[in-house]
């Protein structure tokens, strides 16, 4: 029981806080919402489901690293990793004439890495 809670400490702040949101998680209209805004196809809409994808693949090597290799990685490192992750994918897509290119629209959002 204690690898479990260790592994996670460093990337949750507050365990307390993210359980009792648990139940949060399971009413219906909540999915619903997200549903709604996962199907957006503007540009922020799409920024964000990249960044939802992009951390929970670092935390699930990270947890990974932890069970299987017995290895942590800082905290830091997890955030440049996924700063850098989002930023090559983002420079990947054609920006259009008529649109902001969609790392313009990150770096405009972020005011430091992550």
């Amino acid at each position: 029981m204690y690898l479990r809670s260790a592994s996670y400490a460093h990337l949750i702040k507050s365990p307390t806080a993210t359980c009792s949101s648990r139940a949060l998680l399971r009413k219906k209209y909540i999915w619903q919402k997200q549903k709604t805004f996962a199907s957006g196809l503007c540009t922020n809409h799409t920024i964000l489901k990249l960044m939802l994808q992009v951390i929970v693949y670092a935390v699930w090597r990270e947890r990974n690293g932890r069970i299987f290799s017995a290895s942590s990685t800082p905290l830091s490192a997890v955030k440049r990793a996924v700063d850098r992750t989002i930023r090559d994918r983002l420079l990947s897509f054609p920006a259009s004439d008529s649109r902001r290119s969609f790392l313009e629209v990150y770096f405009s959002c972020i005011s430091s890495p992550i």
